[in-house]
Order: structure tokens, then sequence, then C-alpha cells
């Protein structure tokens, strides 16, 4: 299919989902065998000033850092500085959390694939305190809790951050290797062995190593990329007066600070452009090289895009990306980010040479939807909206929902409250309604963000849990009312 007839289907698709998500400004960018071959932007990088969306233009990109990080590690592990089956405290020897010192000890590659067994944990709102506290308006109107921005302990730096971590009370989800929960704090810590064993601040580091390689001229941490005019200015949702509305409502509104972290550079804090990060997803479409130039070996390469643990429903974790097998019969590498202003995506379909950026200015924006209806009306799908996943109902008796109803929460703040309605649960979280279609005994589907997202539920440690946006909640109530 031509790339006019395909991107004129793709366009009337997104256009309505865009202006549902009420997204101020997103671009797609599409590249196939190695160059940017489509690009579109809906809306404006500033909707103030009327100002478009071009492929150079800067976004946030949010946890798509996570996959910088570990490339990171794994070229300091080719250059034999380290090795993904250390043991952590080999490297920060002053960490002593759960499984930190245990028999098998955590590994770096534990912390790459979220499998460290910590659980969520309250930490990215400490490690962003000193940007909150000049944002304080905006982080109230998101929900922050006004007690925390002003009394709450800045974590400041990768060695405030193991104190702090040292310092909670932790009951890990199992052994290190045995249950997947996504973890900020786990690539906090491998953003400080990339800095320990590099002897380079880890921006550096990306800057001389990656992105400096890589041609990448218009990516870097928040802080340290210059002024440009070509920067998307960021929105955020005002929540609704009375109770502080849910999650999704409210006006969208210019909040152009942004949020930054020290602590946590390693896991989130990049921003970049959609033309970069085409020529970053070179590295695993070629086996390690962008226009010849080497980053890593296919080795390594093969290590970030294997299987190495399920997150989701036919989706596994590798090392910074996810891998997952398309209903379409291709398979998608992929990772997505979210905070403050960011909404972000980049996706690879290997077996075309096809890669996808999604950026956008506003948290909420359906990203991952997008890149995947880019992908579908690449491939000719009927339904350009055709999702990943497509799995059947489950026939089994109805008899056993009472046992997963309940209220779920995780110390990082997240909250689901699961109730049963005849033969089906729902649940709600961040005030949105959420109706779980059953396809296994104890696995559900729901539509969060316009994307299908799996829920299982399952003893943790002893512990009656759920997993939900990646991460295990514990059930705190047992029983929540009955609808």
């Amino acid at each position: 299919m031509s790339e006019a007839a395909w991107s004129a289907r793709f366009e009337r698709w997104a256009e309505p989902l865009v202006r549902r998500a009420e997204a101020p400004g997103v671009i797609v960018a599409v590249g196939e065998r190695g160059r940017m071959t489509y690009a579109h932007g809906f809306g404006h990088r500033d909707r103030e000033a009327g100002l478009p969306i071009t492929p150079d233009t800067m976004f946030g990109i949010g946890s798509v850092t996570k996959s910088f990080t570990a490339v990171a590690i794994l070229q300091l592990q080719e250059q034999g500085r380290l090795s993904v089956d250390d043991p952590v405290v080999d490297h920060i020897p002053e960490l002593t959390v759960p499984n930190a010192h245990s028999d098998p000890p955590m590994r770096i590659h534990h912390l790459l694939t979220h499998s460290s067994g910590l659980p969520p944990l309250p930490t990215l709102v400490p490690a962003m305190l000193t940007s909150l506290r000049q944002d304080e308006a905006v982080a109230r109107e998101m929900g922050l809790p006004t007690e925390l921005l002003r009394d709450g302990q800045a974590i400041d730096s990768p060695e405030e951050m193991v104190r702090y971590l040292n310092a909670l009370d932790i009951r890990p989800l199992g052994r290190p290797g045995e249950v997947f929960s996504y973890s900020n704090d786990g690539y906090a810590l491998l953003g400080m062995i990339v800095e320990r064993r590099s002897g380079r601040p880890y921006g550096d580091y990306l800057a001389e190593h990656v992105l400096g390689p890589a041609g990448m001229a218009r990516t870097g941490l928040v802080e340290a990329v210059p002024k440009d005019p070509d920067v998307s200015v960021l929105y955020a949702r005002r929540r609704r007066e009375g109770e502080g509305g849910a999650e999704g409502e409210g006006e969208v509104v210019r909040s152009p600070l942004w949020w930054q972290s020290s602590a946590m550079a390693a896991a989130g804090f990049l921003r970049s452009t959609a033309a970069d990060l085409l020529r970053y997803l070179e590295v695993f479409r070629t086996g390690g090289t962008v226009d010849g130039v080497r980053l890593l070996r296919e080795e390594s390469v093969r290590a970030m895009t294997a299987r190495h643990i399920a997150c989701d429903v036919d989706e596994w974790y590798g090392y910074g990306l996810m891998v997952s097998a398309h209903q379409a019969g291709v398979t998608l590498v992929e990772h997505g980010g979210s905070i403050k202003g960011v909404a972000a995506q980049i996706l690879l379909v290997p077996e075309r040479d096809l890669t996808v950026a999604v950026l956008a200015n506003l948290a909420g924006t359906p990203s991952l939807r997008l890149a995947t209806g880019a992908v579908n009306a690449y491939l000719g799908l009927e339904d350009v909206g055709t999702p990943r996943i497509s799995p059947p109902d489950y026939e089994g008796p109805a008899d056993d929902l009472e046992e997963m109803v309940g209220r779920y929460a995780s110390e990082e703040g997240a909250q689901c409250e699961v109730s049963r309605e005849g033969d089906h649960l729902v649940l709600v979280a961040g005030g949105e309604r959420l109706p779980a279609r059953r396809i296994g005994r104890r696995r559900f589907l729901i539509v969060y963000h316009e994307e299908p997202m799996g829920v299982e539920f399952r003893p943790v440690g002893g512990v009656a849990a759920m997993t939900f946006g990646l991460r295990v909640l514990r059930r705190i109530e047992p029983q929540a009312a009955q609808a």
C-alpha cells in the first residue's frame, strides 16, 4: 500500500482519537528501513501561539528513557566493566533493601527486567520534589497533598535515593527473578551503576556514548538541553472543584515547567524528537548500528529484545523494552513513557523493518494506541483500530469472583477498587470505571486509556494481590462494597 493511501486512512482514524484525548499537540512519525517516510503533527506544540509541530520538535519521553539506560548498561558490559549477572551490591555496596544481600542475590539483570522483588515504592514524588515545589499549584491540582509538597523529604541525588530506600520498611514481592512489577527505583539504581562504572554523570555518558554516535543532536536530559524555539509547551489537566475530580477530568491548561529528577534521571527524564527517536530505533532494527556506527553488539541487542519475563497478556519485558505479539501475526518491540506534559511511545515491527515514534504534550494521550494504529494502517488491516490482542472469553463458572473483590493499593500511590456486578468484575481506578472481561480463571482484560490491558489476581508473598498497570498491588481491604 502506498504511503498516501495508508496515511490518509490512519489520519481519518487518529484525528477523532486525538480530539477525544484533548491533546494540544501530537506527532506520529514512521520509518521504513531506516528512512523517515511519514511524519504528521496533530495540533500544536504551543496551542496558544498556534505553533506547529515538526519532526524536530522536542518533547519529553518519560520512561522511554529506560531503554537508553539499558543500552548504557549493555555497553559497559561489552567494555568489561560489569556483567548483567553481577549482584547489585557489587556496585552499590551500601544498598541494604530486601533481596540485595539474599541468596540468590538481586542482580543487574533483575533491575533491568523489573524482577528484583521490590514492590512499587513511594519514591518518585520525593525524587521530583524540588521541581514540584516550583510548580506547586499544578502539582496540587493533579492530586498531590499540600503537606507532602510542603514538608516532604526531597531526594536530590542517587546517594540520597539509596539512603531513602534503605530506610523504608519494604516487604519484598518474592525472591529475585520470581515476580514482575514495574520499578522506577530499579532503573534509578541502574543509572547509579552507569555513573560508578563509567566515571561520568549519567547524562554525560549518554551524550558521549549513545546520543552523539547515533546522531541524536536534539536529545538529552531536561536540564542539559539548551534553550531552543522548537520545544513543546507542556500541558496538564486542572482537576474539577470539590472532591478533586477524577483522573482524565478537568480543563487542559498550559503548564510549562518541566519536572526533573537528578536521582531518577535514568528512569524517565530525557527529552527527544520524533526524528531522533526513529534514528534510535535503528539500533534495534539493524542489530546495533545507526548509519553504520555500531552502538551495541548483536548479542547485546538480542539480550535487550529477549522475552525475559511475562509482564502482560502475550507481552514480555526485555531490557528497557517490551516485546509482544500482535494478532496480525507480527512482533512489536516497544516502550512508552508518561509524566506531566508527556505521553511518548517508540515501536518497532522487526518483520517489516518498520519503526514508529509518537510524542504528545499531555499525559494520558493514547500514544501506544496511535502507534499501533499507524502499524495497522501500514499493514493494510481493514480496521485501523484493531487492538494488539483480543483473547477469547473464559467460559468457566463465576462463583469464585467474590474471592477477588476488595481494595488494592501500592506504596507508590496506585489504588484500585474491585467489585462484582452479577457475573462480572468492575474495577475503579483514578476515578474511571473499568468493566473487566474475563479471559482466564484469574485473568481479565480491561480497556484503560483506550488500550487493552491485562489484570491478574494471585497471591504474592502470601498476600492477595493483583497486577494493574504493570505493577503488583496488594489487597488492603478484603471486601469492597458489592455493586
